[in-house]
C-alpha cells in the first residue's frame, strides 16, 4: 500500500513526539529529577514519591478532561485548533524545563506535570485525525505504521542524546524531534506537526 501525503504526516507526528515519551517520561528525566531533588536535600524515598505523585496528578487531570476533549475532537475545525494548543503547550513547557535551575526542583516537577497534560491532550486530538486520513481498509496499517515509527523515533532520540551538551541535551533533543518536523501546506492548515487540507472528508470504505 502506498501512503498518501496526509497519511505520512499523520505517521510522522508519532515519530516526532516520541522524544518526549522516551526521554522525558521514561528514560532520562526521572533520573535527572531524582539527582536534582536529592541535591536539594530531599531523600531518595521522598524524591521517588514526588515523581510518582506528579505522574499520577498529570494522568488524573488528563482523565478528567478526556470526556470534554473527546467531544471537541468530534468537530473538525475545533480539533485542529485544540491539537495546536495542546501540542505547542507541551513543546513550550518541555523547552521550559531547560531554564529551571537545579536548585528549584519544585518548579521542574510543576512544569513536567503541565507538559504531560500538553503531550497527552495533543495525542488525543492527533488520534482523532486517523479517521480523516484513512478509510476502514487502510486504518490498521496506517495506525500500526505510526506506532512503529514512534519506537524508531525514540531510538533516534536516545542515539542523539549523548552528543548534546549535558545541561541542555534532554530538552534540545525532545524539542527538535517534537517541534522540528512542523510542516506548512500552501493549501492546507497547520495542525501540530502536520497539515491537513481544509475540512478533510473521510474516504469512503471500499
Amino acid at each position: 500500500m502506498k501512503f498518501t501525503k496526509q497519511q505520512w504526516q499523520w505517521i510522522f507526528y508519532d515519530w516526532a513526539n516520541s522524544g518526549y515519551g522516551i526521554l522525558v517520561i521514561t528514560a532520562v528525566l526521572p533520573v535527572y529529577f531524582k539527582a536534582v531533588a536529592q541535591g536539594g536535600g530531599v531523600s531518595a524515598a521522598d524524591s521517588t514519591a514526588f515523581w510518582g505523585y506528579a505522574n499520577s496528578f498529570g494522568t488524573l487531570v488528563v482523565s478528567l478532561l478526556a470526556p470534554l476533549l473527546g467531544a471537541l475532537a468530534d468537530y473538525p475545525r475545533s480539533k485542529r485548533r485544540w491539537l495546536n494548543v495542546f501540542t505547542w503547550t507541551g513543546i513550550i513547557l518541555t523547552l521550559g524545563l531547560a531554564v529551571v535551575s537545579p536548585r528549584h526542583w519544585q518548579w521542574l516537577l510543576g512544569l513536567y506535570i503541565l507538559s504531560i497534560i500538553g503531550y497527552s491532550g495533543g495525542n488525543l486530538f492527533y488520534d482523532s485525525f486517523l479517521t480523516d486520513v484513512a478509510d476502514d481498509r487502510q486504518m490498521d496499517l496506517v495506525s500500526s505504521t505510526g506506532y512503529g515509527m514512534w519506537y524508531l523515533g525514540g531510538r533516534a532520540g536516545l542515539y542523539h542524546f549523548p552528543w548534546c551538551p549535558v545541561n541542555k541535551r534532554l530538552w534540545r533533543v525532545v524539542v527538535q524531534f517534537w517541534g522540528g518536523p512542523v510542516q506548512l501546506c500552501p493549501r492546507g492548515r497547520l495542525v501540530g506537526n502536520f497539515c491537513l487540507a481544509p475540512s478533510p472528508a473521510r474516504p469512503a470504505a471500499l
